[in-house]
C-alpha cells in the first residue's frame, strides 16, 4: 500500500507547479509516472501497472544507458497496450518519460501538454488552507494523523494526503469539504 500511496503522491507532484501553469514533466521536483499521462498528442495513458525496474529488458537499460549518460530508471509501468512506460532521472536532475515495446525497443519519448491552458490542474496547498471541514473530518475520523500533502482541482474538490500510525492514506472531499472517500488499495 505504501509503494501504491507514493506512486500516487508521485503522480500528483508532476502536475503541481502552480494553479496557472501545466507542469513539464522534465522539470518537475519529484516527477513520477503520471509523466505519461502528459503526452501532448491525446488523452494520455490510463491503466497503468507498476513494474518492477529490475524486471525490465536489457534493451531498456542498455538504450537508457547509451541516450543519456549517467541516467537512473526511476520508475516503470506497463499500459493497457502492453507498452513499457518508463520515467528517467538524468545527470543534471531532469527527468524524461520514455515508451518502449513489450520486449524494450524504443517507441517514443512523451511530451508535456501544450501550455495552452487545456487539461486538468491541481493546485498545491498548504494544510492550513483546507476548509476546516476537511480537518475536523479528519481529526475525527483519523485520530493522530498528520497532513502530508493536498491538492485542490478545478471542480474545487480535496485530495488530502495523511499519514495515521505509519500508514499512507489518500482521501477525497467535495468543494463544500464533504468526506467522499478513502482510496483504495490498487490491486
Amino acid at each position: 500500500m505504501k509503494k501504491v500511496l507514493y506512486l500516487f503522491v508521485a503522480l500528483l507532484t508532476l502536475q503541481l507547479a502552480s494553479c496557472s501553469k501545466v507542469v513539464d514533466p522534465t522539470d518537475a521536483g519529484d516527477a513520477s509516472l503520471s509523466s505519461a499521462r502528459l503526452a501532448a498528442n491525446g488523452p494520455g495513458r490510463k491503466g497503468l501497472t507498476i513494474v518492477d525496474v529490475a524486471t525490465l529488458p536489457a534493451l531498456v537499460a542498455s538504450y537508457v544507458s547509451t541516450t543519456y549518460p549517467g541516467a537512473t530508471i526511476k520508475h516503470a509501468a506497463t499500459d493497457a497496450a502492453g507498452d513499457l512506460v518508463v520515467l528517467v532521472r538524468l545527470a543534471d536532475g531532469s527527468r524524461k518519460a520514455l515508451v518502449f515495446d513489450a520486449k524494450g525497443a524504443f517507441k517514443q519519448e512523451l511530451q508535456p501538454r501544450p501550455k495552452d491552458g487545456k487539461g486538468g490542474r491541481l493546485c498545491k496547498m498548504d494544510a492550513v488552507s483546507l476548509p476546516s471541514s476537511v480537518t475536523d473530518y479528519i481529526t475525527k475520523s483519523y485520530a493522530g494523523a498528520v497532513v502530508d500533502f493536498a491538492v485542490s482541482d478545478k471542480a474545487g474538490d480535496f485530495l488530502v494526503l495523511i499519514t495515521q500510525n505509519g500508514v499512507k492514506k489518500g482521501l477525497i472531499f467535495d468543494a463544500a469539504g464533504n468526506f467522499k472517500k478513502e482510496l483504495e488499495k490498487r490491486k
